[in-house]
C-alpha cells in the first residue's frame, strides 16, 4: 500500500492514515503518538497535473524549493506556517520505489478558506500575510525555485490547448475562446514589462 511505503519513510511509530483527497497530490492525515500531520503523494490525478511548471527545474527541485519557503515564513515572519518533517535520511522530500515524491509536514488546524465567512477583518489579516510574504520573499537573498507566471507559460498552455483541440478533448470553438483570452493576457504581460522597464530603467525610454 502508498501510504506503509511512504510512513516507513519517516520516525513514526504507530501511524494511522485517513484519506483526505486526491487532485494534485494524494493527500492523508496522520495521526501518531498524539500528533498530527499532513502526508502528500505527488502523483495527481488525471487533470490537476501541475508538470507544466516543471521546465528547468525537476518536479523534486520545486517540491524542495517549496518546503524551504514553508519553513522560511515559518522561522522568519509570523504567519503560522506547517513545519515540514524530514525522513529517516534527513531530507524533506522522500521518494516511493516508483520515484514519486512524497512530504509530510505538521498539522496546522484551522478552517479552509472556502468555509469560513469573508468579514472586514479576515481580508485585512489575510492582507497583512501576503504583505509579509511578499516582504520575505524580496528580502531572502536565496533564489526559489518557483513557479514562473510568464509569457512562455502562456505559450506552453497555448500548445496543450491546440493539443486537447486535436485530440477532441475540448470543442474548437472552446480552443478559440481559450486561445483569445490567451492572447489578451499576453497583452496585458507586455504591458507590465513595458511599466517595468519605464519604472527601473527609464534611461532606455528617453535616450540616457
Amino acid at each position: 500500500m502508498i501510504t506503509e511505503q511512504a510512513l516507513s519513510l519517516y520516525n513514526l511509530k504507530q501511524p494511522q492514515a485517513d484519506f483526505i483527497h486526491h487532485n494534485e497530490n494524494m493527500t492523508y492525515k496522520i495521526t501518531d503518538a498524539g500528533k498530527a500531520y499532513v502526508l502528500r503523494v505527488h502523483k495527481p490525478v488525471e487533470g490537476f497535473s501541475v508538470d507544466i511548471f516543471d521546465t528547468n527545474h525537476s518536479k523534486i527541485e520545486r517540491i524542495q524549493s517549496e518546503l524551504e519557503i514553508i519553513s522560511g515564513l515559518r522561522n522568519n515572519t509570523t504567519i503560522p506556517m506547517q513545519a515540514p518533517v524530514a525522513g529517516t535520511n534527513g531530507s524533506l522530500v522522500q521518494t516511493l520505489a516508483d520515484s514519486t515524491p512524497i512530504t509530510l509536514l505538521e498539522w496546522v488546524t484551522g478552517e479552509t478558506v472556502n468555509n469560513i465567512e469573508m468579514t472586514p477583518d479576515i481580508l485585512k489579516d489575510s492582507g497583512k500575510m501576503i504583505g509579509e510574504m511578499h516582504s520575505f520573499l524580496s528580502s531572502a537573498g536565496k533564489a526559489y525555485t518557483r513557479p514562473a507566471y510568464d509569457q512562455s507559460l502562456l505559450l506552453r498552455i497555448a500548445e496543450r490547448i491546440e493539443n486537447a483541440a486535436y485530440l477532441e478533448i475540448i470543442k474548437p470553438e472552446q480552443a478559440r475562446i481559450i486561445e483569445k483570452a490567451l492572447g489578451e493576457m499576453r497583452k496585458r504581460f507586455d504591458e507590465l514589462d513595458t511599466m517595468y522597464e519605464r519604472a527601473y530603467h527609464p534611461h532606455r525610454f528617453n535616450g540616457g
